[in-house]
């Protein structure tokens, strides 16, 4: 969609392509790369997280005596980013191509999105078991949140000052966890999502208890399968199934 519409209009459109039957979603986290990590960082979070303007914007006068450690924090971090993912149904496949799943992201290039895009295997996958009605309800808050603005100076302030609430936009790893409080893990009620740094979010899904039975474990991400059998295997026997545009 590039026209911009109502959470309603946003919603009527996108339940068309989404597989409410499908038992689960998946929350994808981008895995850290020490050889990309400055480049990464000023794209994906801003030029905040390299240069120490996290810390000066966080103390003021004060930032030069803080920007040490938190480098020394963000250095740590194991994920850099996270979405939400739904799985498309056999009408997206044929509209969007079978490689593509429905990614809800934000990043300071384009806030809150809702975007139908080919991973990469930077991403580590893991599965949360949902009901039609939660995901019906996942993809109403995203479609109502669409386009909504994110906020570096929230997810700024979430290693010197958690909690710190601003009065508008979003960062990954709130925007996640606000979604996954549809899910029947306390977790993600009893934790303010305003808290959170990406890898917190990544330890606390990965311990929700609330992963899919084995049958649907089974089952592999686009991304996955090509880096199992090959991009040309998947695109002969998987792909070419279905028209794209």
């Amino acid at each position: 969609m590039t026209q911009k519409q109502t959470p309603h209009e946003c919603f009527n459109y996108y339940r068309k392509y989404v597989n409410f039957d499908a038992g689960y979603i998946y929350v994808a986290f981008m895995k850290e790369d020490p050889d990309g990590v400055a480049p990464r960082y000023e794209e994906r979070l801003g030029a905040g997280y390299k240069d120490g303007e996290l810390a000066r914007g966080l103390c003021g006068c004060l930032g030069s005596m803080f920007t040490r450690d938190v480098q020394i924090f963000c250095a740590s971090f194991l994920y850099i980013h996270c979405e939400v993912v739904f799985l498309p149904n056999e009408a997206a496949k044929r509209e969007f191509g079978a490689d593509k799943m429905l990614a809800v992201l934000v990043n300071e290039r384009d806030n809150v999105a809702m975007r139908w895009r080919h991973f990469d295997d930077r991403y580590k996958w893991i599965k949360l078991r949902a009901t039609p009605k939660q995901i019906d309800i996942m993809l109403k808050f995203a479609c109502t949140t669409n386009g909504e603005a994110f906020s570096g100076s929230q997810r700024n302030s979430v290693p010197l000052r958690p909690g710190v609430e601003q009065p508008t936009g979003w960062y990954c790893a709130k925007h996640v966890a606000s979604m996954l409080r549809v899910l029947d893990c306390e977790m993600f009620h009893f934790t303010r999502t305003n808290t959170l740094t990406v890898d917190e979010l990544h330890a606390m899904v990965e311990n929700c208890n609330h992963f899919p039975s084995a049958f649907m474990a089974t089952s592999k991400t686009p991304v996955e399968l090509e880096r199992i059998h090959g991009r040309q295997n998947v695109q002969e026997v998987i792909y070419d199934q279905y028209m794209k545009k």
